[in-house]
């Protein structure tokens, strides 16, 4: 799938609008828009949640993990066809209708947020608070 992709935005000459973040840092992010995650099997994903904290917008693989964890946050493919024809769907939307693209990216960084060390912390302590 990663060379569908990889030949896909080439030939629309969009390389440098795709970031595979494969074991990147939580700061590399900030130069992607689009994190491509095509694990066939995963347990919780860290990867795509510091790159939705990031703002990213997400394709992943079609696995029950990634539909479970980020259903309503990322678009889903099953071949490299149809990832090729995603990634091309959201890089134009990114291009062409930047105000919906960037709602997407915003969505996916407030659900994040929901994990953050501070949200749990402040969980904890109001559950501390009770007792």
């Amino acid at each position: 799938l990663y060379s569908s992709i990889l030949s896909l935005c080439i030939s629309m000459q969009l390389f440098e609008e795709v970031y595979k973040g494969v074991g990147a840092k939580c700061s590399m992010y900030r130069f992607g828009d689009v994190l491509v995650h095509l694990s066939e099997s995963e347990g919780f994903p860290n990867s795509v949640l510091e790159a939705m904290a990031s703002g990213m917008s997400l394709v992943l693989s079609d696995i029950a993990v990634h539909r479970e964890l980020f259903g309503k946050h990322a678009f889903f493919v099953s071949g490299p066809s149809e990832g090729a024809e995603v990634l091309s769907k959201l890089i134009v939307l990114r291009r062409d209708n930047r105000a919906e693209y960037l709602s997407i990216c915003e969505r996916n960084r407030a659900f994040a947020e929901k994990f953050s060390i501070r949200t749990k912390a402040d969980q904890y302590m109001c559950f501390l608070n009770r007792g």
